[in-house]
């Protein structure tokens, strides 16, 4: 009785648990701008199971599970994001109170922790601003891809040294201008510029990167619609092999030649349906631009995924990447995913591809000037790519060199731009 009690109370607990209310707001008060992730805080202290954040015109979020309030970042791809809502790992819809509103072209949000606002406002001439008072007691702009919204930081000294060089690199990489207010000029390897009283931090990124783009998927229109070249002659060679066997068996003068042909056969009918499921469906192209400005280098690492079957596909999400979707049919076939760790750090994205589907994504990482050494001309058939999106009258192509991927240690052929 005791036993049945005990196991009842459990039960209930984790009931409990798994329901625990769940609060959702907004610390960017709703704003967001198309092409970048904007926040979303979530509260469930204790929440056990997944809970997804989404909505319309935005590609969603999942967190696993609460260890307490979270906050995780939400793409916002087009210029009307609509209805934000939260899903339970049940199923269970909910909706969201309060409005989203699209930042205009003439509008500049400012993350404020600390410095004086009027002495920023000649960083952004012709901007109405709006102020968003950050709290700097807790975890400062964690995490750094759910502030892209941002296009000024205005920061006192001690908020400005709760600052990584990783949140510096995601804040820089989506054009958000870092304002320091002190009589010295921050710590670290940036080369920060003074301002009157203030020390700034700025990238104009080289570029453009918006989340709705079928012009990116250029590079992807001459591949060949087959599996690869290399699997094609691995099962050539198969076949050759097959064929040398069986007409060996063919030729053995015994009884048990046909019983040899049947079992050759099925052996060569599972071998051939192990190497399909072995052989990955997916297909990847890469490609790196590096654009060295004064002080920075801006490095846009691009990959094109496209699969032979459906197929469940997971990126790494750790570096500041973005999707970039060919339309709006596009975005709701690939069902897209941001899936994030309790704490509400980026973990991975999650996309499903189907046959003959194609995927864009953008990592864009932004370092301290250093030397790149070219090792070759630039490959021809980048040309055009490159000319459409990255070239200005004055810029100047400097050749082809090698840059590891940060998250897959790859190595990847990037073309070198020198933007002076």
């Amino acid at each position: 009785m005791r036993t049945s009690a005990v196991a009842l109370l459990v039960l209930m607990s984790a009931a409990l648990s798994s329901r625990a209310e769940v609060t959702i707001s907004l610390p960017a008060e709703g704003y967001y701008r198309p092409g970048r992730f904007f926040p979303v805080r979530i509260g469930g202290q204790g929440r056990a199971g997944a809970i997804e954040v989404g909505a319309g015109g935005a590609m969603g979020a999942r967190i696993e599970g609460l260890r307490g309030p979270a906050i995780v970042p939400l793409l916002a791809v087009t210029a009307s994001v609509r209805q934000l809502r939260w899903v339970s790992d049940d199923g269970a819809e909910h909706a969201v109170a309060g409005e989203l509103h699209a930042l205009a072209d003439q509008e500049a949000m400012i993350g404020v922790a600390g410095g004086d606002v009027e002495s920023a406002k000649a960083l952004f001439p012709r901007k109405s601003l709006i102020v968003l008072p950050l709290d700097s007691a807790g975890q400062l702009l964690s995490p750094a891809s759910a502030w892209e919204v941002l296009d000024g930081l205005l920061l006192g000294a001690p908020a400005a040294a709760q600052l990584d060089d990783g949140q510096i690199q995601t804040l820089l990489a989506a054009g958000t201008v870092i304002v320091v207010h002190s009589a010295n000029p921050p710590g670290g390897r940036w080369p920060w510029k003074r301002m009157g009283e203030n020390w700034v931090l700025r990238l104009e990124p080289a570029g453009s990167a918006p989340a709705l783009d079928g012009d990116v998927y250029g590079p992807t229109y001459s591949w060949d619609a087959g599996w690869p070249r290399a699997f094609r002659l691995e099962l050539l060679g198969g076949a050759c092999v097959f064929c040398i066997l069986a007409l060996a068996v063919s030729l053995w003068r015994s009884r048990y030649a046909v019983i040899g042909i049947v079992v050759l056969t099925a052996a060569g009918i599972g071998l051939l349906g192990v190497v399909y499921r072995l052989q990955s469906p997916v297909r990847t192209q890469r490609l790196g631009v590096a654009i060295r400005t004064p002080g920075l280098i801006q490095y846009d690492l691009w990959s094109w995924q496209s699969s032979m079957r459906e197929t469940l596909v997971s990126l790494p999400a750790a570096a500041p990447a973005h999707p970039i979707f060919g339309s709006l049919s596009q975005l709701q076939e690939l069902e897209p995913r941001m899936i994030c760790r309790s704490d509400g750090q980026p973990e991975r994205f999650v996309f499903r591809l189907k046959p003959g589907e194609s995927l864009a994504m953008l990592t864009r990482i932004v370092r301290p000037f250093v030397n790149l050494s070219i090792q070759q001309p630039v490959d021809p058939r980048w040309n055009a790519f490159i000319r459409d999106h990255y070239l200005r009258s004055t810029d100047q192509i400097e050749g082809q060199t090698v840059v590891q991927d940060p998250s897959s240690a790859e190595s990847i052929s990037t073309v070198v731009i020198d933007r002076r």
